[in-house]
């Protein structure tokens, strides 16, 4: 599986390439960088993803959901 090097490393022409499991992954990575909350929700909304209130204890993280 291909995996982003970087947050910066993709435009978002190149996201929505991405399958579903490396937008998590991309994702991730976000969280992990210490973006901008309001700036992790749109992203995560534009890849088709709602970020939940709940914590995802294993990845350190918000729950996603997808949004279709």
């Amino acid at each position: 599986m291909h995996r982003p090097a970087s947050s910066s490393a993709l435009s978002t022409t190149d996201l929505t390439t991405l399958a579903p499991a490396e937008r998590v992954d991309y994702l991730r990575i976000l969280w992990n960088a210490d973006i901008p909350p309001l700036k992790f929700v749109a992203i995560a909304r534009r890849l088709g993803y709602f970020v939940m209130c709940q914590w995802d204890s294993e990845h350190g993280m918000p729950m996603l959901s997808t949004l279709h």
